[in-house]
């Protein structure tokens, strides 16, 4: 039910409607009335007011932007707006513009007059894109919105790679005695071929080791498929001098084996733990769990104390599968193009002049840099070949030439290829080329 309506019109001749809502909550779906008051004031965006001298004809307003980072396969970010003041004219579409921090800002995608939306899916997982948003009117495009950069989603686990698989999640800042260098945050195992073909990798990430402290031990115990418990460690003596090791036992400050001479740790607070899987017997397909983690700082012979655990319960859990590094594929990159990444728009002042535009993408597993793209039209090359400076896995990149269509009529074949020469090493070749064909007519392509 609404009641207490009212309605009067601002200084420019705008209507605003203001009205309290006598039924909001459970009174929505339910009996009865609430006793909840909710107050709304509706204002006039859009369309003439009541005095002519306000009236405008210009560009439209600025949006206001909001964008929001989605997991998924492929990752996604979605854009959402409401449609700004149109000043005086109806709104006929939008410009997505995109930007990272190596890139400039480049127009993403023009959609029509009634979106409020826009999903981009040409997205790398881990990956943080700044967007904006302007209006298009008959008298022009308007100012740009605010700029957006939604926290991306993590890359997918992926134990040939680091950080590898996500064992254990702990909060930061948690620390009993405040040192970033107790204060676990995560625990990983990883599996890349880099580390030795055999080893396994722990990883353990706290939140710095600026500064790293005497006499603590880093532990990470777990049980193997013998059912035993074993452990892993980086630990250092009284002196401040850091040993990496392994055993067997839940105690993960007694007698150790040294760990492979991959172990190490950087000051980002990044600990790795190499050894070998023959040392806890294990091969593809086996399991670890019951994972725990307890940072353990010696106080002599007062004892020791655990500033942090992972998880704070002490509850162990957790589960990693063996992969087995052997079977890891080198990760190489796979460029590819379709005939929907392809576009062509007339050169606004150029005459005949069109643009050729291809989405290029790499769906394999590395990066690739200095791609060079080849526009063909019938088979003849179009300019020269274009360079794209980085495309990263599972990413795309922008290449555009100029094509004249000058004395052209009827159909045609667009091809655009990536790394015409592979020159680049892809896990696969025979995908690169993709084609569109486009009809010339009265001077424009369709």
């Amino acid at each position: 039910m609404l009641d207490f309506m009212g309605s009067t019109v601002d200084k420019q001749g705008r209507t605003l409607v203001g009205y309290a809502d006598g039924c909001v909550d459970a009174c929505v779906t339910g009996a009865g009335a609430s006793t909840a008051a909710l107050a709304t004031i509706a204002r006039q965006l859009n369309g003439r007011g009541l005095f002519a001298k306000y009236d405008q004809n210009t560009v439209p307003a600025a949006p206001a932007l909001s964008g929001k980072a989605l997991a998924g396969s492929p990752p996604s970010t979605l854009l959402s707006w409401q449609a700004p003041n149109d000043g005086g004219s109806a709104i006929t579409g939008y410009k997505v513009y995109r930007k990272t921090s190596s890139t400039a800002y480049a127009l993403l995608a023009s959609v029509g007059a009634s979106a409020t939306s826009y999903s981009d899916t040409q997205v790398a997982a881990g990956q943080t894109y700044t967007y904006k948003l302007t209006a298009v009117n008959a008298n022009g495009e308007g100012a740009a919105s605010n700029e957006v950069s939604p926290t991306p989603p993590p890359p997918p686990d992926n134990p040939c790679a680091e950080p590898g698989v996500r064992i254990l999640s702990d909060a930061t800042g948690d620390a009993l005695d405040g040192k970033d260098a107790h204060d676990v945050q995560w625990v990983s195992i990883a599996e890349p071929r880099s580390i030795g073909l055999g080893n396994i990798e722990f990883i353990v990430k706290v939140a710095s080791l600026s500064e790293v402290p005497a006499s603590t031990t880093w532990p990470v115990v777990f049980q193997a498929p013998d059912k035993a418990d074993h452990f892993v460690r980086m630990q250092t003596d009284a002196l401040g001098n850091v040993s990496f090791g392994y055993g067997a036992g839940s105690v993960g400050s007694g007698a150790a084996q040294p760990a492979a001479a991959g172990s190490r740790y950087t000051v980002d607070g990044t600990i790795r733990i190499v050894v070998p899987r023959s040392a806890f017997g294990l091969k593809a397909g086996d399991k670890l769990s019951a994972f725990l983690l307890r940072v353990r700082v010696e106080l002599g012979p007062a004892g020791a104390i655990t500033p942090d655990n992972a998880p704070d319960n002490l509850g162990r859990g957790g589960e990693y599968t063996v992969k087995a590094n052997e079977t890891c594929v080198v990760p190489q990159p796979d460029l590819t193009v379709g005939g929907t990444d392809i576009t062509v728009s007339g050169l606004r002042g150029k005459g005949d002049s069109q643009v050729i535009v291809a989405v290029v993408h790499n769906i394999g597993t590395a990066n690739a840099t200095g791609v060079p793209v080849r526009f063909t039209v019938d088979g003849a090359q179009v300019g020269v070949l274009q360079t794209i400076g980085s495309i990263a896995a599972g990413g795309t990149g922008r290449a555009s030439v100029i094509w004249s269509i000058k004395g052209l009529k009827n159909s045609h074949t667009i091809a655009v290829t990536p790394d015409p020469a592979n020159a680049i090493a892809e896990s696969n070749e025979s995908n690169n080329t993709g084609s569109r064909i486009v009809t010339v007519k009265g001077g424009k392509v369709g």
